[in-house]
């Protein structure tokens, strides 16, 4: 094991890994590249003065013929060019003719399909509306039609009521009236004012009618009455006029003679009446007649005027319709030939186009050749002429330059061999160290058993996580063939260095990976867990793990370390976000009381400060937290922030796996997390190291043991955890050295040191100051409350004389504890009560009290008031400090009796 590598505490064992690579890659390469640099220099002037002399040699015509035999090479691939280009012309105008015709089709079908297309839309527009429109006059001249209808029904309805009333009077309807021009013209030019006029005029003469007492008299049995009243006068003047001849036959005769003349008459008189009657009344059907014709006529005339108006609309629909269709074919027809007219416009340009071009092309490649054999000529002639002129100066500048070439190159491989062998000696030293710090300080947990397991004393400098693959022949130019340079023999090319965390200040761990890699990143946390357990003292490392998704599950066996000592794990594992706060407020509190109390301005760190604490060192704290950021408040959040920016100067550490599908929790600098962290991440199914400059390198992470090896291992550590958290304070630590013995003085304290506090300062108990008169001591059994009182007696002995301090020592154990003090007569021992009873007890309390009385009278007579002021008068009677040490003094009040009484007095 190399102690120098050991004993360091920084850099880092994994930053050492980085360096080194980081230096080796660097290294070879430079080297090679300087190196191949300076030697392509030195060749290249080597070879151009090899060249010049072979020139020179050669004379002008061996370059000359070099020249031309270039001229010649550079004409014959001139005009190999030209003809390709040529060729790849032609070609190309062969592509650009058929697609330009292809296009041009292309664009033209395209084009015909849209015209063709909008005119067919324009004249499927123009048939769908004269369709529409062709039925608006029919349907407009039907409404008219029935319109009128009505209007004339109401008056057709009154002539029919003025027929019912001739037939009423037994009469005929007169003939229909004739309508002169005029009237018709008058009544066709406003038909519906005059249909209605009309109808008024018929309402108004039918009410009339039945004014027209004569005609009425022949509506029903009217007649009877006066053909019964002129026949019964004619049959009256008939008998009356009868002579008596032929007696009353005779008579009856008369009387029908006379009542035929009656009837006669009436039949007269009614035919009179009826014939003037008939008269009156055809007067008086007349104008309704008349308007009854003037009304038809003008709905006659009105719609044969609607008739026409529905033939002209329907006609100036079908024109419009007729004039839509013309100019659209009159529209797209000249397009489809302008289009056609333009496509074979555009044929006719590629087709003199083409042509033409071939012919550039030829005129072109002849003009290239013809270049090309000029350029030759032109060349060769120049050829001559250089070489005349340029042959006196190449030698001289050519040796030159080689001398300068060659010292250059040898001071460029000088330097460069000489740092190459320095990196590598120094990187082939570190990764010494590193394999050798490996084997020592990590053996394979296969190897490792809870029988075989052994705690160190030392902390570790560093726990190991897993390993990376170095390997030298991936660094181009780091295994030289020259022995000189060669890879050192004793290592190999591949070399499996450790990746750990390094003890104090970069033991902080991230691990970054999805749901893939959880579960191997959970078995790396608890390997990392149990390499921190095993480099570290029994019981200077606590942990305290959340598993807020897990719920505990992947760190249930670490609970076995709480069946052995419970402060190595705590309670329980942590799942619920209030519990998580206040874990981590525990964790900064402590932070807060380390750098308060232990640190202040004296230590840099809390290894300072362990360094020196010795055995009272304070233990490391690990916040393992397994799915972060799960459960993690805003508070908490902050909490961590401050344990990652400050724990390590305070001694906590942060071992974090990261799930990387949560949103990142705000108040956590996440680049500052991962620069304070080895962080590894879970990439396309792999484990890799993406810090300390080892991105890249092929990494293989360490598992922890199975189960049945990890749980006795883990009981054993909890064990030796529990056996080591007994701090032994070593008694020279606070007793005093040999020339202060018996120095100390009790006139104004007594001032005992008791143990250790801090690095640096003894803990004292100071009585007889103040308030500060008696002490208690209470704890459990087994807790050293005996221990206790034992270095509290010893250590008073050995720094005070029997003249400064006595006891009164009081066990009421049965005389185990202060039986010492009597069979070695410890001279300070005034009284040492073994086997005491309380009635002993009770007996020395009251001794004490007749020394408290007595050494109070003697004060009163030399007027002091203390110890200190006492022994300044100088008085000869030795009064040492009295302490009084009772062990288990709750024995006088075990009962309610008279010397629990008056030991309470």
């Amino acid at each position: 094991m190399p102690p120098d590598f050991i004993q360091s505490r920084s850099p880092s064992m994994t930053e050492s890994v980085g360096a080194a690579w980081a230096l080796l890659s660097a290294a070879a390469p430079r080297r090679e590249a300087s190196i191949a640099q300076a030697t392509a220099i030195r060749d290249g002037v080597r070879l151009t003065v090899g060249r010049r002399r072979q020139a020179e040699l050669a004379k002008a015509r061996a370059d000359h013929e070099l020249d031309v035999a270039n001229a010649a090479k550079d004409a014959e691939a001139a005009v190999i060019a030209a003809k390709a280009r040529a060729a790849e012309l032609t070609r190309e105008l062969a592509v650009w003719d058929e697609t330009s015709r292809r296009r041009l089709e292309d664009a033209v079908e395209s084009r015909r399909r849209k015209i063709k297309h909008d005119l067919d839309h324009a004249v499927w527009q123009a048939e769908a509306i004269h369709e529409e429109a062709i039925r608006i006059p029919g349907r407009d001249l039907d409404a008219y039609r029935a319109h009128l209808q009505a209007r004339v029904a109401e008056l057709e309805q009154l002539m029919a009521q003025a027929k019912a009333f001739v037939a009423r009077c037994r009469m005929r309807m007169p003939a229909e009236p004739g309508l002169d021009d005029a009237a018709a013209t008058q009544a066709g030019a406003q038909p519906e004012l005059a249909i209605q006029q009309q109808t008024e005029v018929v309402r108004g003469l039918n009410a009339q009618l039945g004014q027209l007492w004569l005609p009425g008299l022949f509506r029903g049995p009217i007649l009877l009455a006066p053909w019964f009243l002129f026949a019964a006068i004619g049959a009256g003047v008939g008998a009356l006029m009868n002579d008596g001849v032929g007696g009353m036959p005779g008579r009856l005769m008369h009387a029908a003679y006379g009542a035929g003349g009656g009837t006669l008459l009436t039949v007269v008189m009614a035919i009179v009446a009826y014939g003037v009657g008939r008269r009156r009344l055809h007067a008086a059907l007349a104008p309704s007649l008349q308007a009854s014709a003037i009304a038809h006529a003008a709905m006659k005339s009105a719609l044969a005027r609607a008739e026409e108006a529905k033939r002209l609309k329907e006609a100036l629909v079908t024109g419009q319709r007729d004039e839509s269709l013309a100019e659209a074919n009159a529209r797209y027809g000249p397009m489809l030939d302008e289009l056609e007219a333009r496509r074979d416009e555009k044929l006719a340009t590629i087709e003199q186009t083409v042509p033409a071009k071939r012919t550039e092309i030829a005129t072109r490649l002849a003009a290239q050749l013809n270049d090309a054999r000029v350029t030759r000529e032109v060349r060769v002639a120049r050829a001559a002429r250089t070489l005349e002129i340029s042959v006196a100066s190449i030698d001289d500048r050519a040796r030159a330059e080689v001398l300068a070439a060659e010292a250059t190159w040898n001071q460029a491989c000088t330097d460069e061999r000489s740092a190459w062998c320095s990196a590598r000696d120094e990187v082939a030293s570190i990764l010494r160290a590193l394999c050798a710090a490996d084997a020592a300080l990590f053996p394979a947990w296969h190897a490792v058993d809870a029988a075989s397991w052994a705690p160190v004393r030392q902390p570790g400098p560093a726990a190991r996580v897993g390993h990376c693959v170095l390997d030298v022949e991936t660094v181009p130019g780091a295994l030289p063939a020259d022995p000189d340079l060669a890879w050192p023999s004793d290592l190999p090319s591949a070399l499996r260095v450790p990746v750990a965390l390094g003890f104090p200040q970069h033991a902080s761990l991230l691990l970054e990976c999805g749901h893939e890699g959880r579960a191997q990143g959970v078995a790396m946390l608890q390997q990392a867990m149990l390499r921190v357990l095993t480099a570290m003292p029994p019981g200077k490392v606590r942990f305290t793990i959340v598993d807020p998704v897990g719920l505990g599950e992947g760190f249930a066996s670490f609970m076995h370390l709480a069946d052995e000592h419970e402060q190595l794990i705590g309670e329980r594992i942590w799942t619920d976000h209030r519990h998580i706060e206040q874990k981590l407020t525990d964790l900064s509190e402590h932070m807060e009381t380390v750098i308060q109390k232990y640190l202040r301005n004296e230590f840099a760190s809390i290894e300072d400060y362990n360094r020196q604490a010795g055995e009272i060192a304070e233990p490391l704290r690990v916040l393992v937290f397994c799915d972060f950021p799960a459960n993690l408040t805003e508070a908490a959040a902050k909490r961590l922030a401050g344990i990652v920016n400050s724990g390590a100067r305070c001694g906590v550490h942060t071992m974090i796996l990261r799930d990387e599908r949560l949103e990142w929790v705000p108040g956590i600098d996440q680049a500052d997390l991962r620069a304070r962290s080895l962080c590894l991440q879970h990439r396309d199914g792999r484990w890799g190291v993406a810090s300390h400059g080892l991105q890249g390198l092929p990494f293989e992470p360490e598992l922890p043991p199975a189960a049945e090896r990890l749980i006795p291992l883990l009981r054993r550590i909890g064990k030796a955890a529990k056996e080591g958290s007994k701090v032994e304070v070593p008694f020279e630590m606070i007793a005093p050295k040999p020339d202060a013995l018996w120095s100390g003085s009790t006139a104004t304290s007594v001032q005992v040191p008791l143990g250790r506090t801090g690095a640096t300062r003894l803990q004292m108990m100071t009585l007889g100051v103040g308030t500060s008169q008696h002490a208690l001591i209470a704890g459990k059994t087994g807790s050293g409350k005996s221990t206790l009182l034992h270095a509290l007696i010893t250590n008073l002995a050995l720094w005070y004389s029997p003249d400064e301090v006595e006891f009164y020592l009081v066990d009421f154990k049965k005389g185990v504890e202060f039986k010492t003090y009597a069979t070695h007569r410890l001279p300070h021992a005034r009284v040492v009560a073994v086997e005491s009873d309380r009635e002993f007890g009770l007996s020395v309390l009251q001794g004490l009290d007749g020394e408290l009385k007595r050494r109070g009278d003697l004060y009163r007579q030399l007027g002091v008031q203390d110890l200190a002021s006492y022994r300044r008068t100088g008085h000869p009677v030795v009064l040492p400090r009295v302490l009084l040490i009772i062990d288990e003094f709750q024995e006088l009040f075990i009962e309610d009796d008279r010397i629990a009484q008056d030991a309470n007095l």
